[in-house]
């Protein structure tokens, strides 16, 4: 990082501009003591919680003070380095967040913070962490080590300046996308409500119980099976669409409590949390949790793809909801399933429902897509003007 600097420029240590201080401070079991972290990625100090001297475990404590930099040994590595504002002045720290005083005469603290977003920093700061995996700590003395680029005070100031323009700037427009991915969300979601209003005025609305049948089967552990199968949970299926968004391979012989059986063409319904609105139709056949129900619908009467449709609607939504609303841990149980009512048109007006629904899901996913790459794109303009503006090239 520190190679080919402008001129003016200096690749110091870290120990040039920050030394160590230590403010002992006296625990006293009746006195409250406000306690501080410092987030990954440089995200910055924080104050934690405010705690009796007699529930702190610690022997030691130290207080820190405005303008000061505290390191947390053990995640440094990640980014926890941090300046302390005015805000978190007197908070106190354990031996595990080492705290450095810095020469202000030479390095703006706009500068450091920058800095600590930066990967190559991060890099440094696990190339000098040591222990075992997870618990890898970094000697204060090694982190003073680190050398980094050092420009003369003006020019530091110039670069933070921009560097503060281009984060209010990125901000503002991640606003804009989270903004205008909310709005989709509720034009697909008022898209289909306003079918299947305009479907129970058509055709009104029945229960669903007939519509589908339960498939029990279930896969126990310890049967002598052998061989790997696909598991897909909860967490494998997306929320409102019901697109498959992972899986897991488990084998049998290795299998731990009870899975159901699922087989394409099924409908995985979450019925816990139904909230979360996850329904899926089977494409393979696998395993899934019991906290889910496999469905074979009745074709001759509801096609699969609508009956998916229709529980991923707002209409079937509001109901489930209203009826598992008191529970501390909702769960639809099948007979209050069966108790949800949905239009069930004729079966070439469901055909042609399945199709404009799938129209607006494809239309749905390839907008949100954009704006997610979008979000991504504008989330990475800083980390790249980061890695230029340390080898002086803003």
């Amino acid at each position: 990082m520190c190679d080919f600097l402008p001129s003016g420029w200096r690749s110091v240590p870290l120990r040039e501009i920050a030394q160590p201080i230590k403010r002992p401070v006296t625990i006293q079991d009746e006195v409250q003591y406000r306690t501080m972290g410092v987030k990954w990625w440089g995200e910055g100090a924080y104050e934690r919680e405010t705690r009796y001297g007699r529930e702190i475990k610690s022997s030691k404590l130290f207080a820190v003070r405005s303008g000061d930099l505290v390191i947390n040994r053990i995640w440094v590595r990640h980014g926890s380095s941090g300046i302390i504002d005015e805000m978190l002045e007197g908070c106190v720290v354990t031996q595990d967040f080492p705290t450095f005083q810095l020469d202000t005469s030479q390095v703006v603290t706009a500068w450091l913070r920058y800095m600590f977003k930066a990967a190559w920093f991060w890099q440094e700061c696990d190339n000098k962490s040591r222990g075992t995996s997870g618990r890898q700590r970094i000697n204060p003395d090694e982190y003073l080590d680190i050398i980094i680029p050092l420009p003369p005070l003006e020019e530091q100031q110039r670069i933070v300046a921009k560097l503060d323009a281009l984060r209010v700037r990125v901000e503002q427009a991640l606003a804009l996308q989270a903004a205008a991915i909310d709005l989709s969300h509720h034009w697909f979601i008022s898209s289909q409500r306003q079918y299947f209003e305009q479907l129970v005025t058509n055709y009104g609305a029945r229960p669903l119980k007939g519509l589908f049948s339960f498939r029990q089967e279930l896969q126990r552990h310890k049967t002598g099976e052998r061989g790997n199968v696909r598991f897909i949970g909860l967490q494998h299926i997306e929320p409102n669409t019901g697109r498959r968004i992972g899986e897991d391979l488990i084998k049998l012989e290795e299998l731990s409590g009870r899975k159901f059986r699922f087989f394409p063409g099924d409908i995985v319904y979450g019925y816990l949390r139904p909230y979360l609105n996850k329904v899926w139709v089977a494409d393979c056949d696998g395993l899934c949790s019991v906290d889910q129900y496999v469905l074979r619908p009745d074709n001759a009467t509801v096609l699969t793809r609508y009956l998916a449709h229709a529980m991923r609607s707002p209409l079937f939504l509001k109901q489930s909801e209203e009826l598992t609303g008191l529970l501390t841990l909702p769960r639809l149980r099948s007979g209050l399933l069966e108790q949800i009512e949905i239009p069930v048109p004729p079966l070439e007006v469901q055909e042609r429902v399945v199709e404009q629904l799938d129209a607006l899901y494809t239309l749905f996913g390839e907008l949100t897509s954009l704006q997610q790459q979008s979000m991504e794109e504008i989330e990475a303009l800083l980390p790249a003007t980061l890695n230029r503006a340390f080898r002086g090239k803003m």
